[in-house]
C-alpha cells in the first residue's frame, strides 16, 4: 500500500468528520473489510455499534468465532436470529442471478427495521470496491434502492481498497492475525454455494462438505498459509450415478472443489490454484465421499485474473 493509515485517515477527514457525535451501527461479518472498517472509525473516537446477523446460511461455528474475535478488538456486538426469516423468503428462488439480489432484499429489509427500530442515523458497511461491468449480479452489500429512500446513510470506510490494502490498514490499526488473514467468504454464505432451490438437506450437505475442507487445511499448516479462500459448491443437477457404500447402484450430488492462492503480477492481482499433492487430494475425496448422496469430487482448476477495477477475462471465484 502505497499511502500511510495517517494518510488515508486525512484524505477521508471530511467524510469522517460528519460522523461525529452520531448513532451508527456498523454491519459485520467478522471479516477484515467489516472489522477494519468498525475498529478505523472506533479509532477516530467515534460511537461504533456492531450488528452481525445469523441468516442461516453460516458455516459450522461462525456466530461464535465472530463474536468472539470482535470482543478481541474491543467492539460492542449483538447477535440477531433471522435464520426462519431467511429460509422462509428465500426457499423457493432458484436462478443464480435471482439468489444474490433476493438475499441483497430480505438483508436490507432486516438492516432497515434494526436500524428504524434503534433510532441509528448511519449504517458502516465494509465494501472495498463497486462491482462493474458484470451484467445481472449485484453484491449483496449493494443497499437497496428502498433502503436508500429511507434516509439512513450509508459509510464505507475501505471503499476503493483491494484486499491487500485493508489487510494492512488491518495491520496498522493492531488487529490481530486471525482477523487480518481471514479468508473471504461471501455475504450470502451457504446460500451461494449450492445450485436449485433451498432445502435444509442441501445446506446440511454443503455445511458438513464446507467444515471437512476447511478443517483440513487448518491442519496442514504448510499448505494452508498459501491459501487465499476455499470455495466448495454442491451441483444439484445433474445428479450421476455412483456405487454407495453398501455397494448399491445410486444417483447423488457433485462437489466442486475451488482452492486458491492470491499473488501479485505485473500489478495485477491473480488468483490460481493452489498446488496441493496427489495423497491430499486422495485423503481429502475420501473424506467427501462418506458425505451421503455426494457422487463425486471435482477439483476447479480456473483462475481468475484481475480484481475491483482491474477485471481481466477468466473465471470468477463464485459460482454463483
Amino acid at each position: 500500500m502505497v499511502i500511510s493509515l495517517k494518510t488515508y485517515i486525512q484524505s477521508r477527514a471530511m467524510e469522517f468528520e460528519v460522523l461525529k457525535n452520531k448513532k451508527i451501527l456498523s454491519a459485520v461479518s467478522g471479516g477484515v473489510d467489516s472489522t477494519t472498517s468498525s475498529v478505523l472509525l472506533k479509532s477516530l473516537g467515534l460511537r461504533v455499534d456492531c450488528l452481525f446477523i445469523d441468516t442461516g446460511y453460516l458455516r459450522n461455528g461462525e456466530v461464535k468465532e465472530v463474536t468472539n474475535s470482535l470482543k478481541k478488538v474491543g467492539l460492542s456486538l449483538r447477535v440477531i436470529d433471522r435464520k426462519q426469516y431467511f429460509y422462509n423468503l428465500l426457499k423457493d428462488v432458484v436462478g443464480h442471478k435471482e439468489k444474490r439480489e433476493a438475499f441483497r432484499n430480505v438483508y436490507f429489509q432486516v438492516l432497515k427495521k434494526y436500524l428504524k427500530d434503534n433510532k441509528y442515523e448511519y449504517l458502516v458497511q465494509g465494501t472495498q470496491f463497486a462491482q462493474i461491468g458484470f451484467k445481472g449480479r449485484n453484491s449483496h452489500n449493494h443497499a437497496t434502492r428502498d433502503f436508500l429512500k429511507s434516509g439512513i446513510r450509508v459509510i464505507e470506510p475501505v471503499k476503493g481498497l483491494k484486499k491487500n490494502e485493508v489487510r494492512v490498514l488491518a495491520k496498522a490499526l493492531g488487529l490481530p492475525r486471525m482477523i487480518v488473514d481471514r479468508m473471504p467468504f461471501p455475504g450470502p454464505g451457504l446460500l451461494i454455494r449450492f445450485s436449485g432451490s433451498f432445502t435444509r438437506a442441501k445446506l446440511k450437505t454443503i455445511r458438513t462438505a464446507t467444515k471437512i475442507v476447511e478443517e483440513y487445511f487448518s491442519m496442514r499448516k504448510n499448505s494452508c498459509a498459501k491459501i487465499y479462500q476455499i470455495v466448495v459448491f454442491l451441483v444439484d443437477e445433474p445428479k450421476v450415478p455412483f456405487i454407495n457404500r453398501r455397494g448399491n447402484g445410486e444417483y447423488g450430488n457433485i462437489l466442486l472443489i475451488k482452492i486458491l492462492t492470491e499473488s501479485y503480477e505485473k500489478k495485477q492481482i491473480q488468483y490460481k490454484p493452489v498446488p496441493i499433492s496427489a495423497s491430499e487430494i486422495e485423503g481429502l475425496t475420501d473424506d467427501l465421499l462418506r458425505i451421503g448422496g455426494i457422487a463425486r469430487v471435482c477439483w476447479d482448476l480456473t483462475p481468475k485474473r484481475g480484481c475491483g477495477v482491474n477485471v481481466m477475462s477468466g473465471g470468477t471465484i463464485e459460482y454463483i
